[in-house]
């Protein structure tokens, strides 16, 4: 398949051809499990071709340490485990003490139910922190060159590595630049960035010019909330109750409530297995 694909490239049109590069990266990363492959296939997509996708999927692979080149000078001692979440662990307790019951559990839900996307801080294992950095900033232009050719997620990514407040991301930080980032992020319906940037306001980021403002965190909340975010509803059912960045409404407050606890249901639901060799069920 990988053959017929780079044999065929040659007749498709530049519209097209980016698209299948970047599928072919995703059969080398994911059925052929070749990642070193995969990673310079999104790589050159992103560099040549200015695919968004390959240019987030190869950022990933920067921070993740897969795909590394053996002849890079950067050394073998450089191989990193640094799962993405890691950037946005804060982000599940954010605000978690005006939730009530919508959202007070959902942590406990995702650690039982779904433990990889629970942040974890014991997987950082780094034998060069300079290599670490390296890899980190290119990790970064190329988020941010995924971004501007609009990938929400690489808009999401880039975002958050220049606000987050984690210490194992090691960059110089600008609240301005990740703002605008997840802002981008927002514009294409990210419903992340809209709830992140929702939480940047609700407390502002000290010793910056970034201030808390109601008024825009219940702009960005209500959009993430539409977009699928129960953080975000939650935090709407709060503000219509207090009268924070809108005025108190109780009964826009209860049914912001029911609807995050009606997510939270959904997450709570087991999810349909495939059965095979059952022929087809009789209605």
């Amino acid at each position: 398949m990988a053959s017929l694909v780079l044999t065929d490239s040659s007749q498709l049109t530049s519209d097209s051809q980016h698209l299948v590069c970047h599928l072919l990266g995703d059969y080398l990363e994911s059925i052929k499990r070749d990642f070193e492959k995969a990673g310079k296939m999104y790589k050159t997509n992103c560099d040549e071709l200015n695919f968004p996708r390959s240019c987030y999927k190869f950022g990933n692979y920067l921070v993740l340490g897969k795909g590394r080149q053996e002849e890079s000078h950067i050394g073998p001692e450089a191989e990193l485990f640094f799962p993405f979440s890691l950037l946005a662990g804060h982000v599940f307790e954010l605000r978690c003490t005006q939730a009530r019951r919508g959202v007070q559990s959902v942590r406990c839900i995702l650690r039982e139910r779904r433990p990889e996307l629970v942040p974890r801080f014991d997987l950082l294992r780094v034998g060069c922190p300079s290599c670490f950095e390296f890899f980190l900033k290119q990790a970064f232009d190329y988020f941010k060159k995924g971004c501007d050719l609009g990938d929400a997620d690489a808009c999401l990514n880039a975002g958050l590595m220049k606000v987050s407040s984690n210490p194992a991301v090691k960059m110089d930080k600008d609240h301005a630049q990740g703002l605008a980032l997840l802002e981008k992020g927002c514009e294409k319906d990210h419903a992340f960035c809209c709830y992140y940037i929702s939480g940047i306001f609700i407390s502002g980021i000290k010793d910056t010019p970034i201030q808390k403002d109601m008024d825009k965190a219940f702009k960005y909340s209500t959009k993430a909330c539409e977009l699928g975010s129960i953080h975000a509803c939650a935090n709407l059912s709060q503000m219509y109750s207090r009268g924070d960045g809108t005025p108190k409404n109780p009964e826009l407050a209860e049914r912001f409530k029911k609807k995050a606890i009606e997510m939270q249901d959904g997450l709570l639901k087991p999810s349909p297995t495939l059965t095979f060799q059952e022929g087809v069920k009789p209605v």
